[in-house]
């Protein structure tokens, strides 16, 4: 999830504990305690030029809530209203009903019981990453981790684009020039890997 930060962008930073300040989210809200309401930044857009919409959204809540697909963000959905203990929904649905598109750009859902505002902000807020709809809709759930796109995502949000992978050496990046945040100030960044 480290590296996958720099590449996509979560709906919220969260700076410190219980502290968030917007990301891809303008807001992310809840007058409840149980229907959030998300409003994503109105310039947000992917690497591709196509702007990141509430569609993007609900269907990368419903991919993970897919019981054919294989992830290991399930838990962090798995408090929505219409999901298991896992995060996911039962055999044969495709959609999460509580999860509604108001506008292009505005998004809700709804939990099982009312919850502690700071945890979603933590754990749908600033860890979970949205995945564009336009690339990956005609991909199989079942074969979604072998797509070809999961080792060279190459439409991405994030402040960094993705540039390549050396096996055990490094993950390099390139700037993302159109970055909807303004333009990052490193040109180029490395994460190198340090063998256990």
């Amino acid at each position: 999830q480290f590296v996958e930060k720099f590449m996509f962008d979560t709906f919220l930073e969260m700076e410190a504990a219980q502290t968030f300040t917007p990301k891809l989210a303008e807001s992310f809200e809840s007058d409840d305690n149980q229907t959030f309401t998300i409003k994503l930044h109105d310039d947000a857009k992917w690497t591709d030029g196509t702007p990141i919409t509430a569609e993007d959204v609900a269907f990368t809540f419903n991919l993970v809530a897919n019981p054919k697909t294989e992830v290991s963000v399930g838990a962090y959905i798995a408090l929505f209203e219409g999901l298991d203990g896992t995060g996911k929904l039962a055999e044969g649905q495709t959609e999460i009903p509580s999860v509604k598109i108001v506008d292009e750009k505005t998004i809700t859902f709804k939990t099982k019981s009312p919850v502690d505002v700071n945890m979603v902000k933590e754990q749908i807020g600033s860890k979970f990453m949205i995945l564009p709809k336009h690339v990956l809709e005609n991909v199989d759930p079942a074969n979604l981790s072998k797509d070809p796109f999961f080792q060279n995502p190459n439409v991405t949000s994030g402040a960094f684009k993705f540039v390549q992978y050396k096996k055990d050496q490094y993950v390099e990046f390139v700037r993302n020039d159109d970055y909807y945040l303004g333009k990052p100030e490193l040109s180029k960044l490395f994460i190198k890997i340090v063998p256990g």
